[in-house]
């Protein structure tokens, strides 16, 4: 006597032809891609390069804020009510 779980199985695996697997793959793919394309993500190439333009900025601002410091330095030793 086969089981209502066997009975359920082999009614699914004959309802599931390889073209009803197709689609669902199919379905389920574009569901996924339209859900991933509303998150706004980046690919890993375009992080990383704005990783390296962060990178290049910082690297910029400490040298102007250090400029910016030297000159108030000199501009204090000039005047001493700066």
């Amino acid at each position: 006597m086969k089981t209502v779980l066997e009975t359920l199985l082999n009614g699914m695996e004959h309802a599931l032809s390889t073209d009803s697997v197709k689609d669902v793959r199919n379905n389920v793919e574009a569901v996924i891609r339209a859900n991933l394309e509303r998150l706004d993500l980046v690919s890993r190439e375009q992080f990383d390069i704005q990783m390296k333009i962060l990178e290049r900025t910082r690297k910029r601002v400490n040298a102007l804020e250090e400029q910016v410091k030297s000159l108030e330095r000199r501009l204090a030793d000039r005047d001493p009510d700066y």
